[in-house]
């Protein structure tokens, strides 16, 4: 039990940390290389930036590494060719980097193999050439979907290929999706979703994958291709890409999608400080980092950037640490000498009380028809107090203080 209180009070403080924090978008460093089409990944808390095109048509094959300690890009090794709109993921402790655009619009199927201080190898090539797609990885596979051939086929395929860590082999993905899609997102946290992309126009679709293949579940605010996201267990940050209505022109909005087991729903979040399409955003560290990508997509006008980006707030800690909406629940008074009113929504299953020093004096089971129950304090001494609100499987917790006097 004491263990037990320990956790809670470290999740009251992580709770007010995050309340305290700021939701905004704040500058880092920027990359060494103004770059789009590129991919990064998370690796041995820091972001490695992988490959894209430069303003001039110049293809990379530069590895930049961020250390979010030193604030600092240095390099890393170059890949054995220069690659963009392709794709990388990290499983266990390496790299897995493949398919893409090389120099002269050339497609590739290669896969190369990277763990950091090694050398980066080949690995089994992919069974066609594919640019533009996306990957999640989980049950042992990679699973690859969606992109084209090349850049010059107007239409994206609805399939996709698995690659098993084991044995190393290519297969084909056994679901299709409802639409082809290239330049598009695939997320997996509690569940594996895709979003938007393109299909010879840009889509608003969300897809989740379920045991009997791809379904559209919802749509987003407005249609989004070149974008980028990020998983936060069962809700998933969208940013950044080009709108439908201004094609070229990049777009800087923000939307939070939320999948709690009801009906999917939006909300909308603050805008990046730059415009982005062809950009990466991953999580480190309690941030979600947005790195570079094309401000303008619009030919001569065609601006790349070198800023990276980085939101913190509470978005970022495991669902269950939440608080709810604090008009849900209150205790008063507060502080108080004499009797305690908590009140409570109808899913609340069970409230806790514990002193500073983690000792439990209170634990009620609450039923659905109950919304109050009344402390009397008269019984401990004046001092610091916690209570914890628990509710049912869709609502995170609530975890506060209040104050006895004598």
């Amino acid at each position: 039990m004491r263990f037990h209180v320990k956790i809670i009070l470290l999740f009251l403080l992580i709770i007010n940390i995050n309340a305290r924090a700021e939701l905004a978008w704040e500058y880092v460093a920027p990359l060494q290389t103004a770059r789009s089409a590129h991919t990064a990944v998370e690796y041995s808390g820091c972001i490695y930036v992988i490959g894209g095109i430069t303003r001039q048509a110049t293809v990379l094959s530069s590895i930049e590494i961020y250390d979010p300690d030193s604030n600092e890009w240095t390099s890393g090794p170059d890949l054995p060719v220069p690659l963009y709109h392709h794709a990388a993921i990290v499983v266990n402790d390496t790299i897995y980097i493949f398919g893409g655009t090389s120099r002269n619009f050339r497609p590739s199927n290669l896969m190369f193999k990277y763990k950091p201080g090694d050398q980066i190898i080949t690995g089994q090539e992919m069974p066609m050439t594919l640019t533009g797609m996306s990957t999640i990885y989980g049950n042992g596979k990679i699973l690859v979907m969606g992109g084209k051939e090349n850049t010059f086929v107007r239409e994206s395929r609805n399939s996709g290929f698995e690659f098993s860590i084991r044995s190393q082999q290519w297969s084909e993905s056994e679901y299709r999706m409802n639409h082809g899609r290239s330049n598009f997102c695939m997320v997996r946290g509690e569940s594996t979703l895709l979003f938007g992309g393109i299909d010879q126009r840009i889509l608003d679709s969300v897809e989740k994958l379920r045991r009997d293949g791809w379904e559209l579940i919802s749509r987003m605010p407005q249609p989004r291709g070149h974008l980028s996201a990020v998983s936060l267990g069962n809700r998933v940050i969208i940013a950044g890409g080009l709108g439908q209505h201004q094609r070229w022109r990049s777009v800087s909005s923000v939307e939070l999608f939320i999948d709690d087991g009801r009906q999917p729903h939006w909300e909308r979040l603050p805008d990046m400080l730059d415009p982005r399409a062809d950009f990466t955003m991953t999580e480190l560290n309690g941030y979600i980092y947005a790195v570079g990508g094309a401000s303008d997509m619009r030919g001569e006008r065609e601006l790349f950037n070198d800023s990276v980006e980085r939101l913190s707030s509470a978005l970022s800690t495991p669902e269950n640490n939440l608080p709810v909406a604090q008009e849900l629940t209150s205790a008063s008074p507060n502080p108080t000498n004499g009797r305690v009113k908590f009140s409570f929504p109808e899913n609340a299953t069970s409230l806790q009380i514990v002193d500073i020093h983690g000792h439990l004096i209170e634990h009620r089971r609450l039923h659905n028809q109950s919304t109050f129950w009344v402390w009397n304090t008269e019984p401990v001494p004046a001092g610091l107090y916690f209570y914890v609100l628990e509710f049912d499987k869709y609502t995170p917790k609530v975890i506060n203080r209040i104050t006895v006097l004598k």
